[in-house]
């Protein structure tokens, strides 16, 4: 019998150090999946930053790109606004160049009848005193 329970004894212990062995394996185990676990999770963290991240980025050159085209626009519409205030100005000093050149033919014009003017005067002038002196010499005539 002692050796029947030797042989249990034996076995037991040798269950037990299998059992402490298996339950030092799963300890391991439970440690490792936590670990496991622990680094998931801050990967999870880690992949709704970098979405976070992304889609703020995404945004500010969705935002950048959107100002470069409005800035374009403008630069486009102040070229063209610029152009045409260029043609504008040109227009505007060629028509005040025609009126200027207009302005000059009337001065002359002006000054041509004047010209005949004092002409007309003076040939009346001149006849006015003929006139004068045929009167008086009608009038000497007559008193002879």
């Amino acid at each position: 019998l002692n050796e029947e329970i030797k042989k249990k004894d034996e076995e037991f212990f040798h269950m037990r150090a299998q059992f402490d062995q298996m339950k030092t394996e799963l300890d391991e185990i439970t440690r490792k999946l936590q670990e496991k676990e622990e680094e998931n999770e801050r990967l999870a963290t880690d992949a709704a930053n970098t979405a976070e991240r992304t889609e703020q980025l995404l945004r500010e050159l969705f935002e950048k790109e959107f100002q470069e085209k409005i800035n374009q626009q403008k630069d486009k519409v102040n070229d063209a606004t610029t152009v045409e205030i260029e043609n504008l100005e040109k227009q505007k000093e060629e028509i005040i160049t025609q009126h200027l050149l207009e302005l000059k033919q009337k001065e002359d014009a002006i000054e041509q009848l004047q010209i005949h003017l004092l002409k007309y005067k003076d040939e009346a002038r001149v006849n006015n005193e003929w006139l004068s002196l045929q009167t008086k010499t009608d009038s000497l005539e007559n008193k002879q």
